[in-house]
């Protein structure tokens, strides 16, 4: 049984409104969305989102059209986000050319390179997954719907490419929209159990369709999933995202027989922290609660 350790640092609450910005990197377009109380000098949580075929070019209106910026909630379901929807100029872009713009990205924004997430729709689920094929890039999670997956001649997913991918993998496919993303999803928790999700919707009679199931679209919020433990795809972005936050500037983790210890160099904002464990990667359940002690804190708890 594998189970997971997750610290939560529970912040004093500010009265702000997140901000959004249009740019380009390079040629493509983007559109981000900054969390509340953006402060260039922490880092934050990042989503990254690519768009289906018919969002591609240059017509920067078109990425409000599907996806995580068609949603008008989409920042209070990603609190403490940076939330970028990134528009290639053409379809299917080469791995060095999708890189090199979040390179871009990650210098232009406050973006823990920790907790980048991907993820897309179709073509742009395509995208994500060829992002962190061979290792090029790492992220926290790719989560791909009705996604187009990178192939061989025989169209099967290239499953050797992403031996070195670590990261979380949901792949949403409809049920008349089968795109052997099992295929990958099979392959990752053959190496690493738990790794990756599959789940198949029949939204709209199960065709290559209905995006705002997943994303949400204008004042109409996405669909929840069983699968999830009834969240959905942002909640259960904000639980895989789980970590460092505003005011810490460092922290070790260690592991020594039953205690968990760890160590924090800036404690400013933070009230207590909470350690929950999981068996599944998606329901957690609170084991301890320690208060902070003033200034670094050293801490130890002893794991049951």
């Amino acid at each position: 049984m594998r189970v997971q350790f997750t610290i939560l640092f529970c912040l004093i609450a500010f009265v702000a409104y997140p901000q959004t910005e249009t740019g380009k990197v390079g040629d493509w377009n983007y559109i981000a969305t900054l969390p509340a109380n953006y402060d260039s000098t922490s880092k934050y949580p990042t989503v990254i989102f690519f768009p289906g075929l018919g969002e591609v070019g240059t017509d920067i209106n078109k990425l409000k059209l599907n996806g995580v910026h068609a949603y008008n909630d989409v920042a209070s379901s990603l609190p403490g986000f940076i939330i970028i929807s990134l528009q290639p100029i053409t379809s299917y872009p080469t791995q060095s050319d999708i890189i090199e713009r979040i390179n871009c990205l990650e210098s232009f924004y406050a973006i823990d390179k920790s907790r980048v997430n991907l993820t897309g729709l179709s073509h742009g689920g395509w995208c994500s997954i060829t992002s962190v094929q061979w290792g090029a890039i790492d992220v926290n999670t790719i989560t791909t719907v009705e996604g187009v997956q990178p192939t061989n001649a025989s169209f099967f997913p290239d499953t050797e490419a992403l031996k070195n991918c670590n990261a979380l993998y949901l792949c949403f496919e409809q049920k008349n929209d089968y795109r052997k993303g099992d295929y990958i999803v099979n392959y990752l928790n053959s190496k690493l159990p738990g790794q990756a999700t599959y789940i198949t919707t029949n939204f709209g009679n199960g065709g290559h369709c209905c995006w705002g199931n997943f994303y949400g679209n204008a004042n109409t919020a996405p669909d929840k999933f069983s699968e999830l433990g009834n969240k959905n795809i942002y909640e259960f972005l904000v639980d895989k995202n789980k970590g460092i936050l505003l005011g810490i500037n460092k922290i070790e983790l260690t592991k020594s027989g039953n205690k968990l210890l760890w160590t924090v160099d800036d404690e400013s904002d933070v009230i207590y922290y909470e350690i929950q464990e999981t068996t599944d990667g998606i329901n957690f359940k609170t084991i301890k609660t320690l208060i902070l002690s003033n200034g670094k804190g050293n801490y130890e708890a002893v794991i049951d």
